[in-house]
């Protein structure tokens, strides 16, 4: 597999010393953009490791979008496959020569990895699309979150898991850049979409889990939920898991019995899409909640953790 690297980065100076320390020569390429480092970003990448990024800054007046620069970078790469990671992920050389080796299907355009989220200390394992046949029909799409998954199922491909690949994530949490403008981001990215159901589904998590704001989260994990949309199909079963959680803290058991069974008929009908079917939680998870709730041992009822 010839393998590119794509980054997006700002002030990640030292993060980037030792990530691409660790893999730099495992690729065949790197673009990385700067969105406006004032920490000598620039500097590092010339000088230690020989890259010249691509300089971007959003248009005065504007937040910064990240769709644009990751599209941007990706337009000017030339490997087969690409390898997109943020500065705070880690993956090893190991893995990585591992994941040279690898030879997917030809039906095959994207690959998930594992992804462990160190953010609480105790990490937990989620997953993440990290790379994708570098192909004109795939792109990253979503105002926030962007990701080349949706562009992979709107043309009939296919995405595999490679349970064998781990990335671990070690987010900084005195940096708070992100987290300042990231509610208004997906507000905004539902403004110009309100079918996007990915903002909805991080936006209502968001305010649920970092903000116990239950009914700002409840309106959007309901919009969700209940699209029942094939094209978000992991996203609708999550927010239906989550607001199941939020019933039956509530005592809701009849509405609770009700959801749970609406999002197992729902994922009878999508259990063919790549995403739920190497999404190993879901279905366990949801036969397990249609048991408790028939009991009306509700109490049982927690929504396992997802990154945001």
């Amino acid at each position: 597999m010839q393998l590119g690297l794509l980054m997006v980065v700002k002030n990640e100076a030292e993060n980037l010393r030792e990530l691409l320390q660790e893999i730099q020569h495992t690729v065949s390429e790197i673009k990385i953009v700067d969105t406006g480092s004032t920490d000598g970003t620039a500097t590092v990448l010339r000088e230690e490791f020989g890259i010249d990024p691509i300089e971007y800054e959003a248009p005065a007046g504007e937040p910064l979008d990240l769709l644009v620069p990751r599209n941007t970078a990706l337009a000017k790469m030339r490997s087969e496959w690409v390898l997109t990671l943020d500065a705070d992920e880690r993956i090893s050389k190991k893995a990585m020569e591992t994941l040279g080796t690898s030879v997917p299907r030809g039906d095959v355009s994207g690959l998930f990895f594992r992804w462990l989220d160190h953010r609480y200390g105790i990490p937990f394992e989620d997953y993440k699309l990290f790379a994708f046949r570098n192909r004109r029909n795939i792109s990253f799409t979503g105002k926030v979150h962007e990701v080349p998954q949706m562009s992979i199922r709107a043309n009939g491909q296919r995405a595999e898991f490679l349970p064998h690949v781990s990335v671990d994530h070690f987010p900084d949490a005195s940096k708070t850049e992100h987290r300042d403008g990231y509610l208004e981001q997906m507000a905004s990215g539902i403004d110009e979409d309100e079918a996007w159901y990915r903002h909805h589904w991080f936006l209502g998590y968001t305010h649920y889990k970092r903000f116990g704001n239950t009914g700002e989260a409840v309106k959007h994990l309901q919009t969700v939920a209940f699209s029942r949309s094939e094209k978000f199909p992991v996203e609708s079963l999550n927010a239906a898991m989550v607001l199941s959680e939020i019933l039956a803290k509530d005592g809701d058991g009849r509405w609770c019995r009700k959801l749970v069974d609406q999002a197992l008929a729902f994922y009878d009908g999508v259990r063919d899409d790549f995403e739920v079917r190497m999404n190993h939680r879901l279905l366990p998870w949801f036969l397990q909640a249609r048991a408790c709730s028939r009991r009306g041992d509700h109490g049982m009822l927690r929504a396992y953790e997802f990154a945001f």
